[in-house]
């Protein structure tokens, strides 16, 4: 992030600040989070006004005083607001905050309209720009796309949800689950690229794309490897929550290791994905659909089974296809045999 936009202010002018205390709401190119104090003091003075945007980081955007800088002539030397106020009059250190972005107001066509803009909100702005680098630039793309027999998944998922009332297991909680244990077999699409290294993560920390009135989000499941499919349930749940209303912390969307984009619940079929460097992979998810396929014998010609296609996007710089194709394989075993995620 370098800019952005600022969304409220939760302190005014005069209010005496204790550290940790949230003094603003600041959306960064991927979520609103709150800003906090760093120390104890006093607004003095309001540098930038709620709804400014495109501020660059380091920007101050407002003034405090330190309480220990003021003497107080109120009684028993308490501070007063005419103490502040003539400390605010003298120089003093503003504080900086990262900028943040006012969500973007609906609009309506009018009648008669041609059309309308819409304003791109930050996290539009940046998602596009890296889409763009990602794409078009910087990672050399592929795609392998594999079928995976679902039918197993589905009656274990039953199984799991009628067992516990903690929580309640999608699909896609076992495809993270699933691309987890596939990266451990096939640690090489848990990589990054530099010019010089690549870098192997130990964990597997999945990026769970989650679409939002402001954009493309990707919070992470982190250590996925070493979670349960309920633990993963109950992750997903809170951080898309929190992605949608705009809550999500810095720390919850950055980084990451591997991505899983879902269209499945849509009716999508099968798609391909952009990557989300640096990371290498990102799995495309389409939707599950009953289908004939080969029976084990002449008296059982034809089965039916309800298959899922889905498409590994990776940077051919650290991942090559047959190392793709490994990766898929290990995904499938996972999938198809999903004891192997319980344990």
């Amino acid at each position: 992030m370098t800019s952005g936009n600022l969304a409220s202010w939760k302190k005014a002018v005069g209010d005496k600040i204790e550290a940790g205390d949230v003094i603003a709401e600041v959306e960064t190119d991927k979520a609103t989070v709150d800003y906090e104090a760093v120390d104890e003091g006093i607004i003095a003075k309001i540098l930038k006004p709620e709804g400014t945007q495109d501020i660059t980081v380091g920007t101050p955007i407002a003034a405090g005083i330190a309480l220990a800088t003021i003497a107080g002539t109120g009684p028993g030397g308490r501070i007063i607001a005419a103490d502040v106020l003539e400390q605010a009059a003298k120089p003093a250190v503003a504080a900086a905050a990262p900028a943040a972005e006012m969500k973007a107001p609906a609009v309506e066509m009018p009648p008669g309209a041609a059309f309308v803009d819409l304003p791109n909100t930050q996290i539009r702005k940046v998602t596009a720009k890296r889409m763009v680098e990602n794409k078009n630039g910087d990672i050399p793309h592929y795609y392998l796309t594999m079928e995976v027999e679902m039918d197993a998944l589905m009656e274990m998922r039953a199984s799991v949800n009628a067992a516990q009332d903690k929580v309640k297991t999608s699909v896609n909680d076992y495809v993270i689950k699933a691309c987890a244990y596939a990266l451990k077999e096939v640690p090489a699409c848990n990589s990054q690229w530099t010019d010089e290294y690549i870098r192997q993560f130990a964990a597997a920390d999945i990026s769970v794309a989650v679409n939002t009135d402001r954009g493309l989000l990707t919070p992470i499941i982190f250590s996925a490897d070493t979670k349960s499919v309920v633990e993963i349930s109950q992750d997903v749940k809170s951080l898309a929550g929190k992605a949608k209303a705009g809550k999500l912390k810095p720390a919850e969307f950055i980084g990451g290791t591997f991505t899983v984009s879902n269209l499945g619940m849509t009716g999508v079929k099968q798609f391909t994905a952009i990557i989300n460097g640096p990371q290498a992979c990102i799995l495309a998810v389409g939707s599950a659909e009953k289908k004939l396929v080969p029976g084990p014998d002449q008296a059982t010609p034809f089965l039916t089974k309800t298959v899922m296609a889905v498409t590994l996007s990776s940077d051919h710089r650290i991942v090559d296809g047959a190392i793709g194709a490994e990766w898929l394989k290990a995904f499938k075993k996972a999938i198809e045999n999903p004891v192997l995620l319980l344990l």
